[in-house]
């Protein structure tokens, strides 16, 4: 009943701290319609949630001639333009979390989609709109002939003019997704045309660089990658994300693009020091940032700086298996140092938190055995036996440390539950022996 209308799908959500702005646009008369910012959180290659941004038509005043469009990504965008309306564009965001789903869900939704995009296709054969979405979805699902095929029709209609001021950013962006496409099929040469063609037309954006930058990469130029991520480095600084040059580029953020730096420069074989303060850097961008956060923590861990893990531990809540790792880390620098005991109770700790790994026994049944504490010892040769049944040394070597104890009944019972597991012909006979006396094993075994 309203003058204007704004439209959500079920799986979107205004931000409240739109609504004021919100207000403020309907009083513009000279406007017909609004596109508004949509962030689409998906799930990246490191399952974290990550963010791209793109703007659509969703705010507009009532009128008899404006009419939505399309089978689906319906838009009442061609109505307005048919009418001359006015379009401009607002600084209101609106939450899309309809991508942030399972890969299995996410590609259902996909193949859902699919129909009745090409059925658009065949009714508007010419627009680019329904043609972009139509290749990114032949893309998601791997039908890579089908989405180049629709790619190169894009730029064909593009060099025929049927975008006007628009050209520069579809015509970027559709070069941007040849690249990419060419990339998953390791043609790199025309991978790195299509990138630069896209560089071109429009020089201050990030997805053509950061191509170019994997490009590079899987071509061995590790200088030239490095190259691009500086550029990407330059852009990152110098303009936000949402207003870069291509509508719809990946929300490329700093810490990211360090920690791809980091990783160019380990494979360049730099100095540690290099590596380490570049990783410090995407933490100080970002102290939450998972890869850079494990990366250096194993840096200070070979380097022996305790400081630095706990500089890590202290930064930001974390889960159980997170907070084990880093106390495994911290906990192998502070062995390396010589404090044994500190290095103790952190594997202690991560052993709480529910890290049971071979190198943490390892290491922390041999620090015990130095401390004389080698009582401690006994749950963590029973955890490594229930992981490895067939392992005939640890057997002998925790019934011995069962003897030295002086724990003869648990060693009797431990040596009868333990015949029928045991794969070497002698050490049966000695087991069996210490199960019907009760007297010192013999058999000498080789150390965890």
């Amino acid at each position: 009943r309203g003058e204007w209308v704004i439209f959500l799908d079920a799986d979107e959500r205004l931000e409240k701290a739109s609504v004021p702005t919100l207000r403020r646009l309907l009083r513009d008369p000279s406007v017909s319609a609004y596109e508004v910012c949509v962030v689409s959180r998906a799930v990246d290659e490191r399952k974290n949630l990550a963010s791209v941004y793109g703007y659509n038509p969703r705010l507009f005043r009532r009128a008899d001639h404006i009419r939505f469009q399309y089978r689906i990504h319906e838009s009442i965008l061609p109505s307005v333009l048919r009418a001359n309306g006015r379009v401009a564009r607002a600084d209101v965001t609106i939450d899309h979390i309809g991508y942030a789903g399972s890969d299995r869900d996410m590609q259902e939704k996909f193949r859902r989609n699919l129909t009745p995009l090409r059925l658009d296709a065949a009714d508007f054969p010419d627009d680019l709109f329904v043609l972009e979405k139509l290749s990114q979805t032949e893309m998601i699902l791997r039908h890579d002939a089908e989405a180049e095929s629709y790619l190169h029709r894009i730029l064909q209609l593009l060099d025929q003019g049927a975008a006007g001021d628009a050209y520069a950013i579809k015509a970027a962006h559709t070069c941007n997704l040849l690249s990419e496409l060419c990339l998953w099929n390791n043609r790199l040469t025309d991978a790195e045309v299509h990138a630069k063609s896209s560089l071109r037309i429009a020089p201050r954006q990030y997805q053509a660089h950061a191509l170019l930058s994997r490009i590079y990469e899987k071509q061995d130029r590790i200088d030239d990658a490095l190259a691009e991520t500086s550029q990407l480095l330059a852009l990152s600084m110098a303009q936000p994300v949402f207003e870069s040059d291509v509508e719809g580029d990946c929300n490329v953020l700093t810490e990211d693009i360090l920690y791809k730096q980091s990783l160019l420069f380990r494979k360049q074989g730099r100095e540690v020091h290099l590596i380490t303060q570049t990783l410090e850097a995407a933490l100080h961008a970002n102290a939450n940032h998972r890869p850079a956060q494990a990366d250096l923590s194993v840096i200070y861990a070979n380097i022996g700086d305790i400081d630095g893990i706990l500089r890590i531990l202290a930064a930001v809540p974390r889960t159980e298996q997170q907070s084990a790792a880093l106390l495994y880390l911290r906990a192998q620098a502070q062995a390396k140092s010589g404090s044994a005991s500190r290095a103790i109770d952190d594997l202690w700790a991560a052993f709480a938190h529910g890290l049971r790994s071979d190198d943490l026994i390892f290491l922390l049944v041999r620090l015990l055995n130095e401390q004389q504490r080698e009582a401690e010892s006994v749950p963590l040769y029973e955890e490594y036996l229930g992981r490895h049944p067939q392992a005939d040394d640890a057997r002998m070597l925790l019934l011995q440390l069962l003897q030295r104890l002086n724990r003869a009944d648990e060693a009797k019972r431990f040596a009868a539950a333990s015949i029928g597991s045991i794969v070497s012909a002698e050490m049966k006979a000695e087991f069996s022996r210490v199960a019907a006396a009760s007297v010192p094993a013999t058999i000498s075994s080789k150390s965890l």
